[in-house]
C-alpha cells in the first residue's frame, strides 16, 4: 500500500483530463492537486467523502463536484445538489464540508435533512447553480468520467485499484 513504485506505475498508465482551474468546484484553493467527484446518490461516495474529509482535516486541499446532470428533472437528488452548491456560493468551503459531513452521514432522506438545514427553494440562486452544476457535468463528460466516486490526482484518473485513504501517503 505504501509503495511509491507502485503507486507512480498505477498513476502513469491512469487517463489523464484536462484540468482547468476555473473549473466551478467546490473549493478552497483552485490549485488542489485533489478533486473528488461525487454524487448525492451514490453509497460508494459515502466512504469516499469521509476519505477526502479526513485529507481536509489534515490541511490537504481537496476540491470536490459532483457528476449529476442538471437537465434531468427526474432526479430528485438534484435538490441537494443545488442547495449545498448555493451554501457554498453564500458562506464557503467550510460550511459546505460540514453540510456534505452532514449529508453523507445521513440515511439519504431527502426532504427530512432539507427539512433539517432550514432548505427554501426561493433562496436558491436557480440560474447561477444550474450553471454551476451544468459546468461540473459537461467537464466530467468530457474527461469520460461517467462514474462517481472518481477522485483526481494532478492530472490523472486516480486508479481505482488504490483506495482513496492511500493517497495521505503519497502527497506532499
Amino acid at each position: 500500500k505504501r509503495n511509491k513504485k507502485i503507486f507512480d506505475a498505477l498513476l502513469t498508465t491512469s487517463e489523464s483530463v484536462i484540468i482547468d482551474n476555473n473549473i466551478n468546484t467546490i473549493k478552497k484553493s483552485p490549485n488542489s492537486d485533489i478533486i473528488g467527484i461525487l454524487s448525492p446518490s451514490c453509497g460508494f461516495c459515502k466512504k469516499a467523502f469521509f476519505n477526502y474529509k479526513e485529507l481536509i482535516d489534515k490541511n490537504v486541499e481537496v476540491n470536490l463536484m459532483f457528476n449529476i446532470n442538471p437537465d434531468n428533472p427526474d432526479n430528485k437528488y438534484l435538490k441537494v445538489c443545488y442547495f449545498i452548491i448555493n451554501e457554498f456560493n453564500l458562506k464557503g468551503y467550510s460550511h459546505t464540508i460540514q453540510l456534505l459531513e452532514s449529508w453523507y452521514k445521513s440515511s439519504f432522506e431527502i426532504d427530512s435533512w432539507l427539512k433539517e438545514k432550514n432548505y427554501d427553494a426561493e433562496n436558491i440562486d436557480t440560474e447561477k447553480v444550474y450553471n454551476q452544476l451544468k459546468e461540473m457535468f459537461v467537464w466530467c463528460q468530457d474527461n469520460t468520467i461517467n462514474y462517481t466516486p472518481a477522485t483526481i490526482f494532478k492530472d490523472k484518473i486516480y486508479s481505482t485499484d488504490l483506495d482513496i485513504s492511500d493517497l495521505k501517503f503519497f502527497i506532499g
